[in-house]
């Protein structure tokens, strides 16, 4: 079962950017990748979802698929979400805290929004995307609780799910996450096998928008 990770859903608005390049898909492109899904009989699932399935509550539906989306910038709100809205798509956007309200990233009245129409679940990235492999403990345990706790009282739900900045991360950084009480965490670490062993450091599947339809088909087998 992949989870596939996302960043900016976009034009990429410098072509020679290429790290720009890899992270923009454009809306278009977005359009077809869920267009195929649909089509393929994928049902998007949330992460809850997954730990659901793995603890015994419910089980997944057939072809089960993780859609995140890294960063929380503002076109996930006006190109990503209303596509997904219009198909009943479940997708994961991980915010960085402080960097909300900023004019290239998502508001926290945009993310009331997504909340309180149920088919996006909002998960921490951290208060300010710092390299948590590095940074001294006490600022790490700062960025993994306070993030979590802060988009909890603002929003008013759980947030139960994180992913890891640039996909940094050590054994330590892992205990403080699980002792934050999240439930699932994310890496950049590519791998479409999902173990409830491995909840806090899940491997995902880069979605690239340098490539085409044919290698998003064939990045879900």
């Amino acid at each position: 079962m992949p989870i596939l990770m996302y960043h900016y859903i976009r034009v990429n608005p410098n072509p020679v950017d290429r790290i720009g390049a890899g992270l923009s898909v454009a809306p278009d492109l977005f359009a077809r990748q869920l267009a195929y899904l649909a089509e393929a009989g994928y049902t998007p699932v949330s992460l809850d979802d997954v730990y659901a399935a793995w603890t015994g509550v419910r089980p997944l539906p057939p072809k089960p698929v993780v859609l995140t989306f890294d960063d929380g910038y503002r076109d996930f709100f006006t190109a990503a979400y209303p596509l997904l809205k219009g198909r009943g798509f479940k997708a994961t956007v991980y915010v960085i805290v402080d960097f909300l309200d900023r004019p290239a990233y998502l508001t926290w009245d945009m993310l009331s929004t997504l909340v309180a129409e149920g088919l996006v679940t909002v998960g921490s990235h951290t208060l300010t995307h710092v390299d948590l492999s590095t940074a001294p403990t006490e600022r790490v345990r700062r960025e993994i609780f306070e993030s979590k706790q802060r988009l909890e009282n603002r929003l008013g739900v759980t947030v139960s799910d994180f992913s890891y900045p640039s996909g940094r991360y050590s054994p330590a950084v892992v205990g403080l996450v699980e002792a934050a009480g999240y439930r699932t965490a994310v890496t950049t670490r590519p791998g479409n096998t999902l173990r409830l062993e491995e909840r806090l450091t899940l491997p995902r599947v880069r979605v690239d928008g340098r490539e085409g339809l044919a290698e998003f088909i064939s990045k879900l087998k």
